[in-house]
């Protein structure tokens, strides 16, 4: 395959997309033309030396457009200070800048031992200017953390067989209830608790939830999520291979908030195809590399099976 250096040729040379190709990461990056892609996010596996991952990173800031970023982690369960060493160099003499490092908790709920460690995920970009969107980011945080009142049918339940609530008052908090179930599904806020009075005894309290249950017969509280430095999002393994993916719910965040609308999405280690996968599913298109030959044939087979449903 060969991707000649314009941006629009890249695009076009995907044709169907996700498309995955076989073999070295660091000679298939010498392919891609110099800024030709919008967002990388990709897992270097334990087994790389310090050496090779630099050839990868090289390449990467040759292909990357200049308000592009890169979101890189690295498996470092052989070596503990091959990422912070990685990272050191990458700035130091390849032009990198660090603008996050995220603290990654990826065995969640899983005992306290110290497997349950956390990870840095490094955000790098060219330009001070990176694309970044956080009104999106935050959305998909809140989506995810959300818990409580998921479907809305116990409220629901609540105010529809209140024997407080007047006819007025019931049609209003269904009201309000409908609203704040769009806005958490819009992502607008991360989860809420709806008070209802239960007692045709005024509450003695002079708090906006006593006021507001007192006149109204309700009260929501909404609670928001902004993005921070510390995500808790499980690893995933491929249940044939038993190796480490990136998961889905890390790429969706990843490309909602770092790559634009119908950007390019690279994966330099695809592996199973997930961050592709997302990526086209969020209206992006995705290009991923692997040296398993094994992963590819399998993801090109796949292809050609939903083409041929759709």
């Amino acid at each position: 395959m060969v991707i000649n250096t314009e941006r629009r040729t890249l695009a076009d040379a995907l044709g169907v997309s996700p498309r995955y190709v076989a073999g070295e990461p660091e000679q298939l990056l010498r392919l891609v033309g110099d800024g030709a892609v919008d967002c990388v996010l990709t897992q270097l596996p334990t087994s790389i030396t310090l050496n090779r991952a630099l050839d990868i990173t090289g390449e990467l800031f040759r292909a990357l457009a200049r308000q592009g970023s890169l979101w890189l982690h690295v498996s470092a369960d052989k070596d503990a200070s091959l990422a912070t060493r990685l990272a050191g160099a990458m700035q130091l003499n390849q032009g990198w800048r660090l603008a996050n490092t995220i603290a990654w908790l990826r065995n969640v709920g899983r005992g306290n031992d110290f497997m349950n460690d956390v990870h840095p995920l490094f955000h790098f970009v060219k330009a001070d200017d990176y694309y970044f969107d956080g009104s999106v980011l935050a959305a998909t945080v809140a989506n995810v953390g959300s818990t409580r009142g998921s479907s809305g049918n116990g409220y629901r339940r609540k105010i529809e067989n209140s024997k407080v609530l007047n006819s007025d008052e019931k049609r209003e908090a269904m009201a309000v209830l409908d609203d704040a179930l769009a806005r958490r599904d819009r992502g607008e806020i991360s989860n809420f608790r709806l008070f209802l009075r239960e007692s045709k005894i005024p509450l003695g309290d002079d708090s906006e939830r006593g006021r507001s249950i007192n006149s109204q017969g309700y009260f929501l509280h909404v609670s928001r999520i902004l993005p921070s430095n510390f995500w808790e999002i499980a690893i995933e393994r491929d249940k044939k291979s038993r190796l480490e993916v990136v998961p889905p719910r890390l790429a969706r965040r990843v490309i909602y908030a770092t790559c634009p609308p119908g950007g390019i999405v690279l994966d330099p280690m695809c592996k199973t195809g997930n961050t592709c996968r997302v990526a086209v599913g969020l209206g992006r298109r995705a290009i991923g590399f692997d040296w398993n030959e094994k992963f590819i044939n399998e993801l090109n087979a796949e292809q050609q099976i939903q083409a041929r449903l759709f």
